[in-house]
């Protein structure tokens, strides 16, 4: 999902430190957030946004990104379905999140 919006590893990573330091472009509600990721070439204003579901200590879970140019913002539908992803995701076990990055359904970024 973000390599195909040119959204590096790096990038990400960036947006969770911003995030660690207070530094939030927008609180969503429900442990939702919105983050602004650079894009090379397009810098953070012309960019991409993600949609991180994080507990804002250990757990930092990107469920959707989108270019700016592509996309306007984010549906009230689809801002509910993060929030409810957020609720269920943020609650698993360490055992089940193991789970999960074993089948692929999650990936961690190093």
């Amino acid at each position: 999902m973000a390599r195909k919006a040119g959204i590096t590893d790096d990038a990400l990573k960036n947006a969770v430190e911003e995030m660690q330091r207070g530094i939030i472009h927008a609180d969503l509600g429900g442990s939702v957030y919105k983050q602004r990721v650079a894009v090379p070439g397009r810098g953070k204003r012309g960019g991409s946004r993600v949609i991180v579901a994080a507990n804002l200590r250990d757990r930092w879970i990107f469920v959707h990104c989108y270019l700016k140019g592509e996309k306007a913002d984010i549906t009230p539908d689809e801002e509910q379905a993060f929030k409810e992803f957020a609720r269920v995701y943020l609650r698993l076990s360490g055992e089940t999140i193991l789970a999960a990055l074993e089948r692929g359904v999650l990936e961690v970024i190093v």
